[in-house]
């Protein structure tokens, strides 16, 4: 079990530690470009967002969900070439379809969009580049699928992380030095899009031998499209929020919510680590089922333990961290901070619980779950949005993903054979302390910035204490062991490589 979990742990640090350079480049510029940036330019790439997060799933036909279960359900390298190709094929068309549609409506859509008009800039553009854009992510989800189900995380790693260093540069440039605003981020992410397709193409299928298959396409669409739906049902949980934050109140509001919001989806660093090394990790137990329960239960309890003190440290840095890295018209977005992490980290604990589907091939059943939770949500946040404001997005986003949670575990026990015996002790003893924690820093403080800083380092020192005091004796012992190892390692390396 032991060197299983290492595998996984290993995948899930290069998926996840190839974005934290960029990532953290791209917080260090939120001052930057809070000084050229208004709420309202927040608020309108914030709404162009949600576009963005509607349309993909529909046009990506529900494939990035069902390519795993054709390609590793196929054992002859020439099919698995052929499920490839044919995914490819598959979304390139219809994400021409996307990009031209898109094109044809701009002006409608843009009315549609915005309430108000800032006529500073030309909406009809900004949403023609933008669903350009989804169309080329849409076109290249095969072609870094494949990098993942060979587990070559580092080629994965490679071309994401120079597609995120390519837009960060150049939204600096239109921003900052061409004046672009709010536009520079579009044609930032264009640009970045655009070179990610083209160097994926070449990677990805180079030496893969051509070949499309109806039969495949027919069985990519089966099992595909009856999934759109619960992808929707998350844009509902992820967005709809903002909808209702913007016709409430205004783009400004909507702006200072996207920052808060912005800033803790740098827990996908960690999230989409994980899941994107997840995936290829429980498909391979697909044929030995009777191996894998307690392994996924200790997967669970780590991952919880580790991502959720992680998502933890959103909610107790929140204020100060707004307070030195945005101008004063955004500090209000440490509201949104936390939850936006925290939602982050529930879908990872969701990956993990979807397993059963998987192995059943009952996957289906995952779009009534996710319609129920996000009809909950959106009754949430129509109840706690016009009196509570972004606050009361912030928490019908949270409560939207646990209600997922709930479901999908009280279906996996009631239709699923695959039994998974989670640790359920040291899972309830960490919520209570994540609950507690996460409560007490959304309280709203009139703090000084010493007193904020000071109250998250005791926070943080503290939560580190009770996450060694729920693992056992001989497990602190392996993570002191392993750190040691690894510690010895790159000092062994480094003694090697000096002159």
């Amino acid at each position: 079990m032991r060197s299983q979990i290492v595998r996984l742990g290993r995948n899930t640090a290069i998926y996840g530690a190839g974005q934290v350079l960029l990532r953290m480049v791209s917080l260090l510029l939120l001052p930057l470009y809070t000084s050229y940036l208004t709420p309202a330019d927040y608020g309108i790439s914030s709404i162009l967002g949600v576009m963005t997060y509607f349309v993909a799933p529909i046009f990506a036909l529900g494939i990035s969900g069902a390519i795993g279960i054709v390609y590793f359900t196929r054992d002859e390298p020439g099919e698995r070439a052929a499920s490839i190709w044919t995914a490819f094929a598959t979304l390139a068309a219809s994400s021409v379809l996307l990009a031209v549609g898109g094109w044809a409506i701009s002006d409608r859509l843009a009315v549609m969009l915005f309430s108000e008009d800032p006529s500073s800039y030309d909406l009809s553009y900004l949403v023609t580049l933008t669903l350009a854009t989804a169309a080329m992510s849409i076109a290249t989800q095969p072609l870094l699928a494949r990098l993942q189900f060979e587990e070559r995380a580092k080629t994965f790693v490679a071309i994401t992380l120079s597609s995120s260093g390519l837009s960060i540069l150049a939204s600096v440039i239109l921003i900052v030095i061409l004046g672009r605003g709010v536009a520079g981020f579009i044609e930032a992410a264009a640009l970045a899009g655009a070179v990610t397709m083209v160097v994926a193409m070449i990677v990805s299928l180079r030496g893969l031998p051509f070949q499309v298959s109806r039969t495949i396409a027919r069985e990519l669409l089966v099992l595909g499209m009856p999934l759109i739906p619960g992808f929707l049902a998350i844009f509902v949980m992820l967005q709809f929020n903002k909808v209702l934050l913007q016709a409430g109140a205004g783009l400004d509001e909507l702006g200072i919510y996207t920052v808060g919001f912005n800033i803790g989806l740098l827990m996908t660093l960690l999230v989409s680590g994980f899941t994107s090394a997840w995936f290829p990790f429980f498909s391979s137990f697909m044929n030995q089922q009777d191996q894998a329960g307690a392994l996924f239960a200790r997967v669970m309890t780590y991952y919880v333990l580790g991502a959720g003190a992680v998502s933890l440290l959103f909610f107790i840095g929140a204020q100060p961290l707004i307070r030195l890295a945005t101008q004063p018209a955004f500090w209000e977005a440490y509201v949104s901070v936390g939850p936006s992490a925290a939602a982050q980290f529930l879908i990872g604990v969701h990956s993990i619980l979807v397993v059963g589907m998987y192995f059943t091939k009952r996957v289906r059943a995952g779009v009534v779950i996710q319609g129920a939770a996000a009809a909950l949500s959106v009754i949430l946040n129509l109840l706690l949005i016009p009196p509570l404001g972004a606050g009361g997005a912030a928490i019908a986003l949270v409560l939207g993903f646990v209600a997922m949670i709930v479901l999908q575990h009280g279906w996996n026990v009631a239709r699923v054979r695959f039994h998974v015996p989670y640790e359920w002790r040291r899972l309830a003893l960490f919520a209570a302390i994540y609950v507690a924690t996460a409560t007490f820093f959304l309280w709203n403080r009139s703090w000084s910035l010493v007193a904020e800083l000071g109250l998250s380092i005791l926070a943080t020192v503290t939560l580190i204490g009770l996450v060694l005091a729920l693992l056992s004796p001989a497990e602190r012992a392996q993570a002191r062991a392993e750190v040691a190892r690894r510690l010895g390692r790159g000092a062994g390396s480094g003694a090697e490589s000096a002159p």
